[in-house]
C-alpha cells in the first residue's frame, strides 16, 4: 500500500490534521494556511513494528515520518499521538 501524506495545519492554536492520497502535493492542499508539520503517515490495524514515530491503542497504528519538500517542513513524533486521537474521535 502506499503512503499517504498528511498536514498539520494551525487552526486558532489548535494542530488540525489532513490526510491525503500521496498523489497530491502538499503545498496544493495547504492552500495558504499555517502548516505546523508534514510527511507521510502510515495507519495499521495490528500491532506489527514499524519505523519511525508511531503510536498503538485501539488497534489502530499510526506512523509518521519523512518531510514536504514543496512547504520545507518535516513530520514531529507527536504528530502520530495527534493524528491517532483524531481517528479514533471520527470513529465514535
Amino acid at each position: 500500500m502506499d503512503n499517504l501524506k498528511y498536514i498539520m495545519l494551525d487552526f486558532g492554536g489548535t494542530p488540525v490534521p489532513v490526510i491525503f492520497p500521496s498523489i497530491l502535493q502538499h503545498a496544493d492542499i495547504a492552500n495558504g494556511n499555517k502548516v505546523l508539520s508534514a510527511g507521510f503517515v502510515q495507519l495499521h490495524g495490528d500491532d506489527s513494528p514499524d519505523p519511525g514515530n508511531s503510536v498503538l491503542e485501539n488497534s489502530v497504528e499510526v506512523c509518521v515520518f519523512g518531510e514536504s519538500h514543496s512547504l520545507k517542513v518535516k513530520s514531529l513524533p507527536e504528530d502520530a499521538e495527534i493524528i491517532r486521537r483524531e481517528i479514533n474521535r471520527w470513529m465514535r
